[in-house]
């Protein structure tokens, strides 16, 4: 057994979530909204968030599981720079509570672009007519609490579909492909959904 492979990408999934990141000009945006002052770390903070949001899309929960984005050709289909745990883990001990409402700004910013909009004042804008839904269950207890343990583990489960298939970057025609194994059984699925990412204007 052997570690060698400079080719393969771990999580190549996260394709999705990297392009539609990539159309919306989250690591600009961040850039712009983020500012940390003379703290260390304080440079260039877009690709930090960026680096930090995809890694825990990747499963990760410690700032040392970072570094599965640099595992392989990970790196090669995030659209930006991967930074080292460390790196990540300075810039977020220099946030204090008013730097946190920039992230927020970033959020609210980040979720208005969707359809071309604006900056929201909250996510429930996004869905006007769908505030409350139904759902069946087996289990007794609280609902609300119910209602958000099933919320997770769907989140769980969609990142495993979706997000931590294998994947290899090949070359053909000078041009480099990212190839998925074959007969995986939720292709048609993710090829739609990155083809609704891709028609998402481009921001600079």
């Amino acid at each position: 057994m052997t570690f060698d492979d400079e080719r393969l990408v771990a999580d190549a999934g996260l394709v999705l979530p990297a392009t539609l990141a990539a159309h919306l000009g989250l690591e600009a945006t961040a850039d712009a909204l983020i500012d940390l002052g003379e703290a260390p770390g304080a440079s260039r903070p877009g690709r930090k968030v960026m680096t930090l949001v995809h890694a825990i899309a990747a499963g990760a929960d410690c700032i040392d599981d970072v570094d599965v984005l640099r595992a392989g050709s990970t790196e090669a289909v995030l659209g930006h720079r991967v930074m080292a745990p460390s790196t990540c883990g300075t810039f977020l001990r220099g946030f204090t509570f008013g730097h946190v409402r920039q992230l927020d700004r970033f959020s609210e910013t980040a979720l208005g672009r969707r359809d071309g909009g604006g900056p929201i004042s909250d996510q429930a804008s996004l869905w006007p007519d769908w505030r409350h839904h139904a759902f069946i269950t087996n289990r007794a207890g609280d609902l609300l609490d119910i209602e958000a343990d099933h919320h997770r583990h769907a989140v769980i489960e969609l990142a495993v579909r979706y997000l931590t298939m294998p994947g290899r970057l090949t070359r053909r025609a000078r041009r480099e492909h990212l190839v998925f194994p074959a007969r995986w059984p939720w292709a048609h699925e993710f090829l739609r959904a990155l083809e609704r990412v891709r028609v998402i204007p481009l921001r600079a």
